[in-house]
């Protein structure tokens, strides 16, 4: 099966039962296992009460849909045995990579494709440097469960960011433009996104060492044009500023939102709640951004 395991990640589903309880799951294989739950509040399969019809059908439409999905899942594997991705010595693997490898360009409506180069972060399977087809140009994928599109794009138009090819449907295929929306209880309920950005190369500020004199001055003109339009942005860290030849751009704009609207994930790590006082579900505001500014970028 080594020629199955390269050309794929080997998609499988998983139904784990135990008594009257059942659980239907995801897996896949690339450089580890990775498992997920597909089904919630499918556990009990027994009759205890009354008034179990819509239970039951719950359930039914469950295996209704692991039925199509299996179905789906051996069109897929007799596909890749006859045909599938061609294996080239040298060329990055399949299996390690997101199926995905297209987008809709929101403006000309041509499709574009791409090719997967390697991870730009080691640890971590998000993102992804790729290789425009058509172009040729260099990009970063990436797969979010929110994005601050509309901040993103106010900073690209004004040079500083980089410009934002795509955000929308994780097929690629539709631009979607409201993911500034308000979550519930500070939860972002959004369905997962795909984001396709050009390629800065350039230093990162966690990993650069010495950083140019107006560096301060540069971020703070960024946050300051964000907050004047009505935005916040979050997670303001040397991470997400990349530095080329001594111009600054903004990155990693998964937080950002609408002021009012937008609220910090259930995790955050020590720095946001330490030099800011942001906490997990609660409303991002403009003066965390201002105080990890003046933490992490001011110079003595």
């Amino acid at each position: 099966m080594t020629e199955v395991r390269n050309k794929c990640c080997c998609p499988t589903f998983i139904i784990a039962g135990s008594g009257p309880y059942l659980s239907i799951l995801g897996a896949i294989i690339t450089d580890k296992y990775i498992v997920q739950p597909l089904t919630s509040g499918l556990d009990w399969l027994g009759l205890a009460r009354a008034f179990e019809e819509g239970r039951v059908y719950r359930i039914a439409q469950a295996f209704e849909a692991l039925r199509r999905a299996i179905e789906g899942l051996e069109k897929f594997y007799d596909e890749l045995s006859k045909q599938g991705p061609k294996l080239v010595d040298g060329k990055p693997r399949p299996r390690f990579y997101p199926h995905v490898t297209q987008f809709t360009d929101p403006i000309s409506r041509t499709t574009e494709e791409f090719e997967y180069l390697r991870r730009l972060i080691p640890s971590d399977g998000s993102p992804f440097l790729v290789k425009l087809k058509y172009s040729g140009n260099m990009a970063v994928v990436k797969f979010v469960g929110r994005y601050g599109a509309g901040a993103h794009r106010l900073l690209a138009e004004a040079k500083m960011a980089p410009r934002l090819l795509f955000c929308g449907s994780i097929d690629g295929q539709h631009e979607i433009e409201n993911l500034d929306t308000k979550g519930v209880f500070g939860l972002h309920l959004q369905s997962p996104r795909m984001v396709v950005m050009e390629y800065i190369e350039g230093t990162n500020g966690e990993t650069l060492m010495a950083k140019p004199g107006d560096t301060y001055a540069q971020v703070k003109a960024m946050v300051g044009k964000l907050h004047d339009s009505g935005y916040v942005f979050g997670d303001l860290r040397p991470l997400n500023v990349v530095f080329v030849a001594g111009k600054t751009f903004l990155v990693d704009f998964d937080w950002a939102g609408k002021h009012g609207e937008t609220f910090y994930p259930m995790e955050l790590g020590e720095g946001i709640t330490k030099y800011c006082g942001g906490r997990g579900l609660e409303n991002i505001e403009k003066e965390h951004d201002l105080a990890l500014l003046d933490h992490y970028f001011r110079q003595e």
